[in-house]
């Protein structure tokens, strides 16, 4: 389904995400470490974030910081803005957020 909304997991380390499927659907980028000082690596995330991430997509922060902020940046500046999940310890449930880029 072309316009299925999704949750982006830039790298998924293990913790329970069957919750946040009441969001989308789950795609991810890796499941194993991310070399970060990799030009090659970070050029293959970019190229992955491009080929992949819509507009009604949501970012689940989840792994390395620096993927997350690659991520974060990629979708404000492409869209505009960003829909996200945070996770809530003592409900836990994922909530939905959104962020606007103000120029």
């Amino acid at each position: 389904m072309e316009n299925e909304v999704r949750v982006i997991i830039v790298q998924e380390m293990g913790h329970d995400y069957r919750k946040a499927k009441n969001f989308g659907k789950i795609i991810s980028y890796s499941r194993q470490p991310v070399n970060i000082f990799s030009h090659k690596e970070l050029d293959n995330f970019s190229n992955w974030l491009n080929e992949n991430v819509k507009q009604e997509d949501f970012l689940l922060f989840s792994g390395n910081i620096l993927l997350n902020c690659i991520a974060f940046n990629f979708m404000v500046s492409k869209f505009g803005r960003i829909k996200y999940l945070t996770y809530n310890q003592k409900s836990r449930n994922y909530k939905a957020a959104e962020f606007h880029n103000v120029d």
